[in-house]
C-alpha cells in the first residue's frame, strides 16, 4: 500500500482536485482518483479480513464515501451516500469494516467489500455531554459530531473524540456505549503574584 499525498495543483474551484496515489520509495504518481464533488475530509487503508482485499476510503464533505478496490484490475468504485457532510473514518485493523463520522453525530458501520450498511451509533448525546436539549447554550447552533475515529488493536472497540471534553469508546458488534470519559488534565499551578 502506498502513503497518499494531496495535489498541490490549481484546479477549477467548482471541482475539487483528485487524490494521488504515489509509490513510497520512487514518489511516482500511480494512479488519480477523482469523483468528489467537494474537499476530501478523510482517507484510510482498508483490507479485507483474507487480506485479499485492498480498499482506499476517501470521506468528503460532499456527504459521501468513495471505495477504491486495489486490488482489482478495474479499480472499482462504490460511493457510500451518507445524511450529513463525513468528518472522519476508519477501517477495523484486519478487516473490511469501516466506520464513519458525520457532522450530523452519527457513526455509520459499513461492509467496504459489499459496500453495505451494517450498523449505525447515534453519538449526538454522548459528543454534546448529554445535555438536555432544554438547556441553554451560548451557541445555540453549536454542531455535535465526533470528528477523531480509531478502532482498537483487536477491533471490537471504537473510540471516537470530538468538539467536547469526552472520548467514547464504543462496543463495534453491539453498537452501544461502552465508556464516556473525560481525559484528565493536569493540575494547575497556582500563579505567584510579585512582591508588593
Amino acid at each position: 500500500l502506498h502513503p497518499l499525498a494531496p495535489s498541490h495543483q490549481h484546479h477549477n474551484h467548482s471541482t475539487p482536485p483528485p487524490t494521488h496515489t504515489h509509490a513510497a520509495q520512487t514518489a511516482q504518481l500511480l494512479e488519480e482518483l477523482s469523483g468528489h464533488e467537494a474537499p476530501i475530509s478523510s482517507l484510510a487503508f482498508g483490507t479485507d479480513a483474507g487480506g485479499v482485499g485492498a480498499y482506499l476510503a476517501s470521506g468528503s464533505w460532499d456527504r459521501t464515501v468513495r471505495l477504491w478496490d486495489f486490488v482489482s484490475s478495474s479499480s472499482s468504485i462504490d460511493v457510500l451516500q451518507h445524511n450529513a457532510d463525513v468528518l472522519d473514518l476508519a477501517f477495523q485493523p484486519g478487516g473490511a469494516l469501516l466506520a464513519v463520522a458525520t457532522l450530523d453525530g452519527q457513526i455509520t458501520l459499513w461492509d467496504a467489500k459489499e459496500a453495505q450498511q451494517c450498523g449505525n451509533i447515534d453519538g449526538r448525546a454522548d459528543v454534546a455531554g448529554g445535555r438536555s436539549a432544554l438547556s441553554r447554550v451560548g451557541k445555540a447552533n453549536r454542531t455535535h459530531a465526533f470528528r477523531s475515529l480509531s478502532f482498537s488493536p483487536d477491533g471490537a472497540a471504537l473510540l471516537a473524540g470530538g468538539h467536547s471534553k469526552f472520548v467514547c469508546m464504543y462496543d463495534v458488534a453491539e453498537h452501544l456505549l461502552l465508556r464516556k470519559c473525560a481525559p484528565a488534565l493536569p493540575p494547575s499551578r497556582p500563579r505567584s503574584r510579585p512582591p508588593p
